[in-house]
């Protein structure tokens, strides 16, 4: 945990070269402990606003009720999770091709969000506006990647928490504010905190490890709408 706590105020963590079962092992071990202090803090904030728990079924499973039960599990559990690695830990590591790659599946993911909460907007005028976003993108990292990756590089440490930050806030439509905000803020918290642990097992053990991490984590936290559906 210590070598968790200085990544966070920038000490960037020394590769790994234990073995993938050790490394595994260390993963998991560091997830469960940060998952305990995040349940510590949750239990001291609900206490003390006493905030009440909401439905257990997260709003993500809910919108995609079009798809059968098994399509929202390898959804929510895998793809998910690959493709938010790909867009936010990928870039960790500052190359031409890691840059390309999550800023296209970016600019998929915001269609994807631009279409499901913005209302009275035709969707031709968001693919355009996203198309003209990510081409924009694509060619500012392309002439100016020298200034980008020198820039990132003085900057690391505000690089590294802006992509959290922005992980985060990405699952801002996954929670209903409206009905329940202090839950919501709760689970916002999860999102920043497992999103600055994911960053870290990126650097220390790879991509690999922090997707497959990711997918744990996904897993266990929709456990309780994946029993409720197999056991009706």
């Amino acid at each position: 945990m210590k070598d968790f706590f200085s990544f966070m105020f920038g000490e960037i963590p020394i590769s790994s070269s234990s073995s993938i079962y050790q490394n595994i092992i260390i993963s998991l071990a560091g997830y469960f402990k940060v998952l305990f202090i995040y349940i510590i803090f949750a239990v001291i904030l609900a206490f003390v606003f006493k905030i009440e728990t909401s439905d257990s079924t997260p709003i993500a499973m809910k919108r995609m009720e079009n798809l059968n039960f098994y399509m929202r599990i390898i959804v929510i559990c895998m793809l998910g999770p690959i493709i938010e690695e790909l867009i936010f830990r990928l870039p960790l590591y500052v190359t031409k091709i890691n840059l390309w790659i999550a800023l296209s599946l970016f600019c998929v993911v915001l269609f994807g969000l631009l279409k499901k909460n913005i209302q009275g907007v035709e969707i031709g005028y968001m693919i355009v506006g996203v198309i003209t976003f990510a081409i924009a993108g694509w060619l500012f990292v392309y002439y100016k990647y020298e200034f980008i990756s020198e820039s990132i590089k003085n900057n690391y440490l505000l690089w590294m928490h802006f992509l959290t930050i922005v992980f985060c806030l990405v699952h801002f439509w996954n929670h209903n504010f409206s009905k329940n905000m202090g839950t919501s803020v709760i689970l916002m918290f999860m999102a920043l905190w497992s999103g600055y642990y994911l960053s870290f097992i990126r650097l220390k053990f790879g991509l690999g490890y922090s997707i497959l991490l990711h997918c744990f984590h996904n897993t266990l936290v929709s456990l309780p709408f994946i029993i409720k559906t197999l056991i009706k």
